[in-house]
């Protein structure tokens, strides 16, 4: 996934109301946290997986699935090896057939043989290319989601919010981090912007995130200098200020850690 604070999909007036794709696990990339207003369902295929959802991690194996929440915080762990599925969910979609996802708290994490098959069914037809895709995809779309909304909902018309408003105030600090990576940042900044102790904010940081606050910091400017220096318009150095570093050394060795080669080497690849 990539480093963002709120992700925006573009569903409106699409043939199929999602966004499908497959996904492996890679050991060592950085750990990621986002969160958007679409239902989204991984399902593991292969391998061993955490999930952090709602601050709560979730270890997963091939046939569990993790349902993600209305707005929910969540990220993907890389620190375990596996495949899955990530399937979103156009909530205007679901909404207009009398699935009101917004309204209604989903169990986090499904281990169902019912839910596995109709996901299976659901991922074959969005691969196939038979007569009547768009009906077909569209059809198995509601059987998945009406059986979920059935048998693993809580049945309240609220969102789940256990931790009240702890993760606005990540979100906001993570929308802070985005747009401004290529400035100073700190612990004690970032506190203060969301009026939190920094001892709090710290612990209640890498709760939601599976990530110290530097970690995060440090993986959303190396993630952005990544493009800048496929991009090859700038020099190492310049992509260095640009993205917060405040020297070369510290970059390639904060690069190299989170990344898994130095930006020269990245150039020379590209």
């Amino acid at each position: 996934m990539d480093i963002r604070t709120y992700e925006f999909h573009n569903l409106e007036g699409q043939k199929l109301p999602i966004i499908f794709h497959y996904n492996v696990i890679r050991k060592g990339e950085p750990e990621i946290a986002n969160w958007h207003e679409n239902v989204e369902i991984l399902y593991f295929t292969k391998g061993f997986g955490q999930v952090i959802c709602n601050s709560v991690v979730y270890d997963v194996e091939a046939g569990d699935m993790i349902i993600v929440n209305s707005d929910l915080l969540h990220g993907v762990k890389k620190t375990k090896q596996g495949e899955y599925y990530c399937l979103i969910v156009d909530s205007a979609f679901l909404a207009e057939n009398d699935i009101p996802v917004k309204e209604i708290a989903f169990e986090s994490f499904v281990r169902s043989d019912t839910a596995a098959a109709l996901f299976e069914s659901t991922a074959r037809e969005i691969q196939s290319q038979e007569d009547y895709h768009v009906a077909g995809v569209r059809a198995n779309l509601l059987n998945l989601m009406v059986y979920l909304a059935r048998h693993h909902s809580t049945g309240t018309i609220a969102k789940e919010k256990t931790r009240g408003s702890i993760d606005e105030n990540i979100k906001q600090a993570i929308a802070y981090i985005n747009a401004n990576f290529s400035g100073k940042l700190s612990l004690e900044m970032l506190a203060d912007e969301v009026s939190l102790s920094k001892f709090y904010f710290a612990r209640e940081f890498k709760k939601a995130t599976g990530m110290t606050v530097v970690a995060y910091i440090n993986a959303t400017r190396c993630r952005n200098a990544r493009n800048l220096l496929l991009g090859q318009k700038h020099s190492i150095s310049e992509i260095a200020a640009m993205c917060g570093f405040e020297n070369n050394s510290y970059f390639s060795k904060t690069f190299k850690n989170i990344m898994g080669c130095l930006p020269s080497e990245l150039v020379r690849m590209s």
